[in-house]
């Protein structure tokens, strides 16, 4: 998990909203795939 996971479902939760999981799992994944890319080459 990313700090900017975490704040973002944190944050949802502060406003009243309930969190889109999707949203955030998709936007995680991405950000894991651009590290994966940048650190390793993949």
């Amino acid at each position: 998990m990313t700090v900017d996971f975490v704040y973002l479902l944190f944050s949802s939760y502060h406003e009243g909203e309930s969190p889109d999981l999707d949203r955030l799992k998709r936007r995680e994944a991405s950000m894991d795939k651009k590290v994966k890319e940048h650190l390793y080459g993949i």
